[in-house]
Parts: C-alpha cells; structure tokens; sequence
C-alpha cells in the first residue's frame, strides 16, 4: 500500500525574522512488473520512494526590504523489480533572495541559486528462467549548478511608465562515469565524459501607456553562451 506524509510549520524568531520548514514523504508501495506465472527467483515487488524537505529563513523588518534564505533537499531510490536493477537521485540545493524598494531610486529584485545532483543507475541482465541476474553497467551522474539574477525598475522615468533592466547568469556542469561489466562480473570498460555551460544574459524594456487603454512595450535583450570541455 502507498503511504504518504507531509508537514509544515513555521516560528517567529525575532521582529521582521521567520523560520519555516516542510517536508514530504512517500512510499509507493510494491508491485509485481513481471507476471506470477513469469517471475523466477531473482523477481520481487519493486518499491519506489521518495523524500524532500525545506527549510527557510525569511527577514522582513519593513514593508520595503524583504530576504530569503532556503535550502532544500530531495532524494528518491527506485528498486526496478530485481536484486540489482535500482536507481537512487540525491538534488541539494540553496537559493537567497531580497527584494528592495528605494523609492524614487527603484526597486530591486536579487535571486540567487546554488545546487548539487547526483543520480546512480543499475542496469542488469536476467537470465530467460529468471532465476539469476548479473549486473551489466553502473551509471554515476553529478551534476553541478549556479546561478543569479537581478532585476532594477523605476516608474516615471525618461517619460516612460515604467523602465525595467536586468542581468543574469547562470552555470551547469557535469560528467558521465559509466562502467561496463562483462559476463564473468569483470569490468569490460570505463567511459568517462563531461563539459559545462555558462549562459548569461542582459536586457532592457520599457512601458508606456499614452492613452487608456493602450499599453506600449518596447524591449531588447542579449544572450551569451559557451561550453567548456564538451562531450
């Protein structure tokens, strides 16, 4: 049977600073991928489960600065149907934020990330009686992320209703190891291949509204690219 817990709360720790956390469970129970009149020795129900959490700080001491810091973590293990046929993923990840309004300066909006994943995979052949199993290749994928963002805007300037710029960038990198096993458990061969991307972007727009209801948005934006050490 599947079960499935979640949760919530948050704290006041001081004026303008809060504390919150959640979390997330689930077991989706197991079932049969192979037929009873089938399934050999090495079959059982497969299960898949998976878990996560957040925690946040949040910093508001006035109705014109705002910030954030959370973290969260995700994890899920995936159990195919046999002794070694699996797959299992870990995410972690933290993100900052604030948001500030400097009246006539503008408003500011920062966003900000950083995060890990990695995920294993087993792959496996069964014998045509199923009654044995041997591991064929294992499969390790890390990944790595980064990134921010800031966003400015101001009403009423150089006759615009609104004028907004911003920038961002962001970073992705990550690697293939994979080994292969021959019929005897031996390894049979290594692959190993990676590479990274920086992406990261400028733009500009502009608002304004010469008669109601007529809105006019004119806006422009850059974008930049590369990879390092392709596959």
């Amino acid at each position: 049977d599947a079960k499935h817990l979640s949760g919530a709360g948050g704290i006041p720790l001081a004026p303008g600073l809060t504390a919150m956390v959640s979390g997330d469970y689930l077991d989706g129970g197991g079932y049969r991928m192979i037929a009873a009149g089938n399934a050999g020795t090495v079959d059982h129900a497969s299960e898949i489960s998976s878990r996560n959490g957040t925690a946040r700080l949040e910093y508001a001491p006035s109705q014109r600065l705002s910030a954030f810091l959370s973290g969260n973590f995700y994890n899920d293990n995936r159990d195919l149907g046999t002794a070694l046929s699996h797959t299992n993923r870990d995410d972690r990840r933290l993100t900052f934020g604030a948001d500030v309004d400097a009246e006539q300066l503008g408003t500011l909006t920062l966003r900000g990330w950083n995060g890990v994943m990695k995920e294993d995979q087993f792959a496996t052949a069964v014998a045509a009686d199923r009654s044995t199993e041997r591991l064929t290749s294992w499969q390790h994928l890390p990944t790595h992320d980064w990134g921010a963002s800031l966003q400015w805007a101001r009403t009423g300037i150089l006759g615009l209703q609104t004028l907004l710029a911003g920038a961002d960038v962001r970073k992705i990198s990550g690697n293939v190891e994979e080994a292969d096993y021959d019929a005897t458990g031996a390894v049979s061969a290594n692959i190993q291949s990676g590479g990274s991307q920086l992406l990261s972007g400028t733009s500009v727009q502009g608002i304004i509204a010469p008669i109601d209801p007529l809105r006019i948005e004119i806006g422009g934006r850059y974008d930049h690219w590369g990879n390092d050490d392709g596959f």
